[in-house]
């Protein structure tokens, strides 16, 4: 058994998620990461590493390559190559290099919106263009919309980045809504980038699909991105991993990423094979504890004062509408009642907020009394 009810003290650690806050009455429910710490395999093996002194320039050894293709193969029954691997210093550095290495300055990079604000970002600072088509919201049930997002296809459409399991609503798109997009994208010869760091975080016995699974074509035209760092709490050590199947695509991303990215460093390596080696037993019981936060944040938030409240399916994060609130500003609203939580605004959705439950549950209840006593 492990303690997800203790609660570490971040305060003063460096921690943008608290530090943040200093000197305020203020409980950070917003960056996601969560408060929990890594498994006990992880952290000894970040200090038998240090243990050794040097840390210096490091290449990912080929047993943490072996590592993930078997993980890939057991959890998705998906069998990948060893050499379709280019490690990553984490999603949005993935995400910079890939849309340097495939689009074209002035291509339109297309994103499905609300979105993890990077996606919104990621386009302007290499040269492109945004194109955003917004999702259909069913009572707080986000699906993509195939008809307006194909409608916004051209000829200077160079690119999908798409968040499965979606940030910041916690959807797990189905093998079927995956198979529609796929078709889309091939038939447009649209690249689509896969972004699946939450996909080992499924709540209520989801399964995830990776999306490359789909078929030999979407398969050749489509980059995964992956990452132990949300599922084990590593986010700071900077290591994630992109899966190209296609080699055109492998060679131009992997000749970006050498010469604009820096590299995982020698413990985030360590902490991913270990995270993956030893750590199942860890996520299993956190998967129990999420779904068990994840229900007490519905129910004690869903109708109150006309809040409506994804209930996600993966992930540790709620998307909260406060739209009937009537507020200028819903997240300084909160921040006034002791809780901190991240601002839609950067998702494309200025009245929603994204409420961080990957906490001990002693912590959430004093958060959500907080939001519901005002």
């Amino acid at each position: 058994m492990f303690d997800f009810d203790k609660i570490i003290d971040r305060a003063n650690t460096g921690s943008i998620k608290y530090d943040v806050f200093s000197g305020r009455d203020i409980i950070p429910m917003w960056v996601a990461d969560m408060d929990f710490a890594a498994p006990p395999e992880v952290i000894s093996a970040i200090k038998a590493r240090a243990d050794h002194g040097v840390m210096g320039y490091t290449i990912p050894q080929a047993k943490l390559k072996q590592l993930i293709v078997d993980r890939m193969e057991s959890m998705y029954n998906w069998q990948i190559q060893p050499k379709w691997i280019i490690f990553t210093a984490g999603l949005v550095s993935a995400l910079n290099c890939i849309c340097r290495a495939l689009c074209n300055p002035g291509q339109e990079v297309s994103v499905f919106t609300p979105i993890y604000p990077p996606f919104l970002e990621i386009p302007e600072v290499n040269y492109c263009n945004l194109s955003k088509i917004l999702m259909i919201n069913e009572n707080e049930y986000y699906k993509i919309d195939f008809d307006a997002f194909e409608a916004s296809l051209n000829q200077n459409s160079g690119m999908l980045m798409l968040s499965n399991p979606h940030n910041p609503s916690g959807r797990a798109h189905t093998p079927q809504e995956l198979e529609i997009l796929a078709e889309i994208c091939n038939r447009h010869n649209l690249p689509l980038i896969s972004d699946e760091i939450h996909c080992e975080l499924m709540l209520d016995g989801n399964t995830h699909t990776p999306i490359a699974t789909l078929g030999d074509d979407i398969l050749q035209n489509s980059i995964t991105l992956m990452s132990p760092s949300k599922t084990f709490n590593i986010a700071g050590l900077m290591c994630g991993f992109a899966i190209v199947p296609n080699s055109n695509m492998r060679v131009k991303l992997q000749s970006v990423v050498n010469k604009l990215s820096s590299h995982p460093n020698v413990l985030g390596y360590e902490a991913a094979y270990a995270a993956y080696k030893y750590g199942e037993s860890w996520r299993m019981e956190l998967l129990d504890y999420l779904t068990a936060n994840r229900d007490l944040v519905t129910s004690e938030l869903s109708g109150y004062k006309g809040l409506k409240v994804c209930s996600p399916e993966a992930t540790y994060l709620s998307w909260i509408d406060c739209s009937s609130l009537g507020l200028e500003n819903p997240t300084k609203y909160f921040e006034s009642l002791g809780v901190g939580l991240n601002d839609g605004t950067a998702f494309d959705a200025p009245q929603c907020v994204r409420l961080n439950f990957g906490c001990s549950r002693i912590l959430l209840k004093k958060a959500l009394d907080r939001m519901k006593n005002a």
